[in-house]
């Protein structure tokens, strides 16, 4: 029989996880929550540091051709900016 989170992400199987055993007070799942936790905020991070990479690879494309939205242009900057400050908030 397999599980019932099979098929769901590794993000939202571990959400789940922490959610079931939080308060939990028995050491092993004491000690599997903050490893899961961990985890999450290790994939978010991640997360992050691809969108961040994927912005500026769009910027570089913007500076190459040339003939874009400058709204767009201007709405991607600030975007990196956005990921940039949550980048060094996660890191500290």
């Amino acid at each position: 029989m397999g599980n019932a989170l099979d098929g769901r992400p590794l993000l939202v199987r571990l959400q789940k996880r922490i959610e079931k055993y939080t308060g939990c007070l028995a050491g092993p799942l004491a000690t599997d929550v903050t490893l899961h936790q961990q985890s999450v905020d290790l994939i978010n991070e991640w997360a992050l540091k691809q969108t961040r990479e994927n912005l500026r690879a769009c910027q570089a494309t913007i500076h190459l051709c040339g003939g874009f939205d400058p709204a767009y242009v201007n709405d991607a900057l600030a975007a990196m900016k956005n990921a940039d400050a949550a980048l060094a908030k996660a890191t500290q």
